[in-house]
């Protein structure tokens, strides 16, 4: 053990006598301690002194590290800290609170058992925390009271490592603060006008979209009509070699043999002229729309047209005389394909013949399926011998996945220039037109 200084030693035994403790130097029976050294203990005592921290003081003198004493109220052993802030006595150890290993709670020093809390002036708490006189943060304690290190419950207003605080009513319970009600209504304001935005352009694009699908499926049709109806009076009819039959002559006679077109082959047009006209009775006796060379998108078929997909055999000849259409937009003029049934007839009108054909057939392919438009369909590199029409167009409805393929062979023919053909004429008004041709 490590040898005391001489006042440290005086001090020790006049503690040991005051707690009935033996000291060193037994004091003789009877004798009872001086005023002088009944105010050195008052003093020790208020100064928060004891014998274990008289000793460690003379170890830090003595330039050792003391050994930690047993708490005599806990396990918690008390080590010796320098003296800070406000609220120590200068040079008087300090204990650690119970919670003293833990970084973010500033720790509470007890005092003597005896000894109040030396008075000290206190900051107003706010937001959570409390400023000491010395401006060290402290947190609230929970309750009207606080539990220092020995176990000890200590009333509001108890010294503190940092400081001490008067009880006030703000000791009460540790609140979490809270952003202000104007915020949260501020961010309220902003997400909602921002949903608001996103809608209305979603709504606007839904409008936009449909108004695209009206003008698509609907407007470019109507437009489509139009042009094609023109093309018709202004383009076909006017040509000098289109022959017109007289309405008052008789019923064209229909012929099953070779058409002239074997020995004068009709000449093939150029892109984008106009071959013949077609009618389907079975889509409506007022259906004529024209036939032109080519299937190119935009230049033909985007304007109403049937074009002739070039390389296939001419109108009348033997082979595949191939056409191609929309179903659905710009004009569709194969929109109502697939209520052709066998038997039907399929018209084309040239500058001076008719010809039908019958609707034999159909299927439904892949657009890269083109043997269906060979002069043999289905059949490559086989020799025709039969005067074969194709019609194809876009399969489902308002799709191009597939392709909707009829076919229809050549039943017979007629000269326009012998009358006109009745197949062209409605029901209803051919028995008016036969009168007329017998009066």
């Amino acid at each position: 053990m490590t040898e005391q200084p001489d006042g440290l030693a005086d001090l020790d035994g006049i503690l040991r006598r005051r707690q009935g403790e033996p000291a060193g130097p037994a004091v003789p029976a009877g004798e009872s301690l001086g005023g002088a050294e009944q105010a050195a203990a008052q003093a020790l005592g208020q100064a928060g002194l004891t014998r274990s921290g008289l000793r460690q003081a003379a170890a830090r003198e003595a330039g050792a590290e003391p050994a930690a004493t047993p708490s005599p109220i806990g396990t918690t052993p008390r080590v010796p800290t320098p003296p800070v802030g406000v609220g120590a006595v200068a040079g008087a150890p300090h204990r650690r609170s119970v919670s003293a290993g833990r970084a973010a709670f500033p720790s509470v020093t007890v005092m003597g058992a005896n000894t109040p809390p030396p008075p000290a002036t206190a900051v107003p708490l706010t937001g959570g925390t409390s400023q000491v006189a010395d401006g060290a943060p402290t947190r609230r304690s929970v309750g009207a009271a606080s539990v220092g290190s020995a176990g000890q419950a200590n009333p509001a207003g108890a010294t503190g490592q940092h400081g001490t605080a008067s009880p006030s009513p703000a000791w009460r319970s540790v609140s979490h603060t809270h952003p202000p009600a104007a915020k949260t209504k501020k961010k309220r304001r902003v997400g909602a006008a921002i949903v608001g935005v996103i809608g209305e352009l979603l709504i606007t694009m839904g409008l936009l979209l449909g108004l695209y699908v009206a003008w698509e499926l609907g407007w470019t049709t109507v437009e489509a009509h139009r042009h094609v109806e023109a093309i018709v009076k202004t383009e076909v009819l006017t040509r000098p070699e289109w022959i017109i039959p007289e309405t008052t002559s008789p019923w064209a006679p229909l012929h099953t043999e070779a058409p002239p077109v074997d020995e004068d082959p009709l000449a093939v047009p150029e892109f984008g002229e106009i071959w013949a006209v077609l009618h389907v009775p079975r889509w409506g006796y007022d259906y004529r729309v024209p036939i032109v060379e080519g299937v190119d998108r935009e230049k033909i078929l985007n304007q109403g047209l049937i074009g002739h997909y070039p390389g296939t055999q001419g109108v009348g000849e033997i082979g595949n005389f191939a056409t191609s259409a929309h179903r659905t937009t710009y004009g569709a003029p194969y929109n109502r394909v697939a209520e052709l049934q066998v038997g039907d007839q399929l018209i084309v009108e040239t500058d001076r013949y008719y010809f039908v054909y019958n609707v034999y057939d159909w299927e439904i392919v892949y657009p890269h399926e083109v043997r269906v438009i060979w002069p043999v369909p289905n059949e490559e590199g086989a020799t025709p011998t039969k005067r074969i029409m194709t019609i194809t167009t876009c399969h489902p409805m308002y799709s191009a996945k597939q392709r909707y393929i009829v076919w229809g062979e050549l039943a017979y023919w007629a000269d326009k220039s012998e009358g006109q053909l009745e197949d062209l004429v409605p029901p209803a008004d051919r028995a008016a037109i036969e009168q007329g041709q017998e009066g």
